[in-house]
């Protein structure tokens, strides 16, 4: 290799040789048992997530206290249906074949009398909206999501150089 800042060509300098302008590369010292003359490396790359430190993107959320407070359920009213209380009377005969007690169902028979007592119901109890016990001051939990960001271009990888012409030599 021969390195030089100005256009000329080795050959000039060394006449019977030829040389091939090298362009566009570093040069890398070979590694162990690595042949000298190989070539590789891209001027920009593209990071991939693989490629990527683990890592997260904590956050936190806080939400303002719901303060002390009472939940409340709506007014509302109970009402119980009209209806009749029913007695049920059992008529019986005596020796002389009357009833003891002398009355007799609606069929005019002796057996059982049914007598409406009262009736009940279709009133209304009254409104009622009662509180609920207060839960104190107290918080609410959130979730947070946080969004990807970043396009994925590539970038360069060139470190900080000087220009030169290198020529390889062939023969």
């Amino acid at each position: 290799m021969f390195i030089l800042l100005d256009n000329s060509n080795p050959a000039t300098l060394f006449p019977g040789t030829t040389w091939q302008k090298q362009e566009g590369r570093f040069l890398q010292g070979t590694s162990g048992s690595e042949s000298a003359g190989g070539t590789g490396g891209a001027s920009t790359v593209t990071l991939t997530t693989s490629h990527l430190p683990t890592h997260n993107h904590g956050g936190s959320v806080t939400v303002s206290s719901a303060g002390d407070h009472r939940h409340q359920v709506d007014n509302h009213a109970h009402t119980q249906p009209s209806h009749y209380h029913v007695v049920s009377i059992p008529v019986t005969q005596n020796a002389a074949g009357q009833g003891s007690n002398y009355a007799t169902n609606e069929s005019g028979k002796y057996g059982t009398k049914t007598i409406n007592v009262s009736a009940a119901g279709g009133e209304n109890t009254g409104g009622s909206a009662p509180n609920t016990n207060t839960t104190g001051s107290h918080g609410h939990s959130a979730t947070l999501s946080i969004s990807n960001t970043g396009n994925g271009s590539s970038f360069s990888i060139i470190p900080l150089y000087l220009k030169v012409n290198i020529w390889k030599r062939l023969t």
